[in-house]
């Protein structure tokens, strides 16, 4: 199993729940306010640094992961440069 993590912005977060339900993804948490900085600059939904990002977690199997990243490599492409978009897939093992 991998634990896929995404971090997008805040208005794209039903994109990418909807790329996950048609990849029959079980199950997944949201986290709806993240806050960070990175490439595309800080996100603290202040006024000096506008925006705000919000972390989608995953638990999927090698099945989803690969038609995920497909579809999350598809809709990285019509984002615009400054918009947050990063998705890191992590080894997971399932202790409970």
């Amino acid at each position: 199993m991998k634990m896929l993590v995404a971090v997008v912005e805040k208005e794209r977060q039903q994109e990418v729940l909807e790329l996950l339900r048609e990849a029959a993804v079980k199950g997944f948490s949201v986290i709806p306010s993240v806050f960070g900085k990175g490439e595309t600059g800080a996100h603290f939904g202040n006024r000096a640094f506008p925006g705000e990002n919000s972390m989608i977690l995953a638990l999927v199997s090698p099945a989803e992961l690969d038609q995920l990243s497909r579809s999350l490599g598809t809709f990285a492409t019509r984002l615009r440069a400054e918009e947050a978009f990063k998705v890191i897939a992590l080894d997971a093992d399932l202790i409970v």
